[in-house]
């Protein structure tokens, strides 16, 4: 008879209406925190309502040396880099072209985006941009038959000129196969962020041309996401009316713009924190720039909306070690004796792009709310378990009024009784009725 209370017993789920005061008030409290705090959390904090989908990415980088608002390659158009006298900070003398540097001023050369960049035709994800150039002039003293093949007679250094004025034009763009969606940087807002870990710096950057987003769209998103206001116009070294900016063809932003909100000053001293690299200018030894985007539909601590996605530029700096690159170039010359090596120290722009697009799921909307019945549920029996405890003797009657043994007389009736709980609680616990509907069906037993 192993199976015999399987068989013979029903246990049947009662409600009881437990008249005291401090307990009704703290289920009334306990169900309010359970609600807001737990439903808050879900629906404002972590959005816990949405399928979050990660993106993937494709982005391509292109330099322009600074010219009057026109295409380089168009007749006519001029540049618009700085006088050279306004460049002695770092540049030497004219004249003083090809030789050795003054301490950290060297000889600078004006460069255009095609001198500056020998770009490949597939990989365009980074960027280098040379502040130094150092040329090696080597005699080749035979042909592989002895064990020193060459032999240096010249070195010159120079300096870029006026690299703070060159432009960069980021073109990116995102899928999300799950949601079949695909947006290019010209059909979303974007914001410009100087530092990753700082929350507060998120500056609305400005559009020109058509773009899909409506102006009042356009407000929403800035009223959601900006936390800093920026005068584009003022203070700004690069030589652009804005040096920050989104056009059809993707965004646009001035070297001399970016480092200045991160506070890089390329002409001061810096130490490596190493022995083997002596203190130099970041003119002298270079760096890498990091560029990370990051494309989202939602923000934690707000209210749910259906506004399009956005995306953050961040941009940070790493210079703990210098950035070079070397490249030996035997056709520079016309004897084949002779070859040049060139030691190119600059600004590596390395772009990374990520994050996640969210959509509504009723699924995880069930699960939201089945979780808040639990939790509700479990707030419910741990105010009962520390009522019964609390109260001593005096709980024992609501122990038993909760889950009573409700015996069967064999008259196809069942019989509820009331149970008081001691006259020193001052309360009284009644047991609720079956209807006379129910009792009607009772009797069928």
């Amino acid at each position: 008879m192993m199976f015999g209370p399987v068989f013979y017993h029903l246990e049947v789920p009662m409600n009881a209406k437990v008249n005291v005061p401090w307990l009704a008030c703290c289920n009334f409290v306990i169900m309010v925190i359970i609600t807001f705090l737990g439903l808050g959390y879900s629906l404002f904090v972590e959005k816990n309502y949405l399928e979050k989908c990660t993106i993937s990415g494709v982005a391509r980088t292109q330099v322009q040396h600074p010219v009057d608002k026109c295409n380089p390659l168009q007749e006519g158009c001029g540049t618009k880099f700085a006088h050279l006298e306004d460049l002695q900070q770092y540049c030497l003398p004219r004249g003083s072209e090809g030789g050795q540097c003054v301490g950290n001023r060297c000889a600078c050369r004006y460069l255009d985006e095609f001198d500056v960049v020998q770009q490949s035709d597939v990989e365009q994800r980074h960027l280098f941009l040379p502040t130094k150039v150092t040329k090696y002039h080597q005699d080749i003293l035979c042909d592989g038959d002895c064990a020193e093949r060459y032999k240096n007679t010249l070195n010159t250094t120079f300096f870029v000129a006026d690299i703070e004025s060159f432009t960069v034009l980021l073109d990116h763009a995102f899928v999300v196969d799950k949601l079949g969606m695909e947006k290019r940087a010209s059909e979303l807002q974007g914001f410009a962020k100087y530092n990753e870990h700082k929350e507060s710096d998120r500056t609305a950057i400005q559009k020109f041309g058509d773009s899909p987003i409506t102006k009042a769209t356009e407000e929403q998103l800035i009223a959601l996401w900006e936390t800093t206001k920026y005068d584009w116009n003022a203070g700004e070294k690069g030589k652009g009316d804005a040096p920050l900016f989104t056009i059809p063809s993707g965004d646009v932003f001035t070297m001399g713009h970016v480092l200045d909100r991160l506070e890089v000053d390329l002409d001061k001293q810096h130490d490596f924190g190493q022995a083997s690299m002596p203190a130099t200018t970041l003119r002298h030894s270079g760096f890498i720039l990091m560029v990370d985007i990051d494309y989202h539909n939602w923000k934690e601590w707000s209210i749910p909306n259906a506004l399009p996605p956005i995306y953050d530029i961040s941009f940070n700096v790493v210079t703990k070690t210098p950035y070079k690159v070397t490249g030996t170039f035997p056709g520079l010359t016309d004897d084949p004796k002779k070859r040049i090596i060139e030691e190119k120290n600059g600004i590596l722009i390395v772009v990374k792009q990520g994050g996640n697009i969210g959509k509504m799921s009723t699924r995880l909307v069930i699960l939201i709310f089945i979780e808040m019945s639990l939790l509700i549920g479990f707030g419910k029996f741990v105010l009962l378990c520390c009522a019964i405890n609390v109260l001593g003797d005096g709980g024992k009657p609501i122990e038993d009024g909760v889950a009573p043994e409700i015996p069967h007389d064999g008259s196809n009736e069942f019989h509820f009784g009331e149970t008081r709980i001691g006259e020193h609680l001052g309360c009284l616990m009644e047991e609720e009725t079956s209807s006379d509907a129910e009792h009607d069906e009772h009797q069928e037993h």
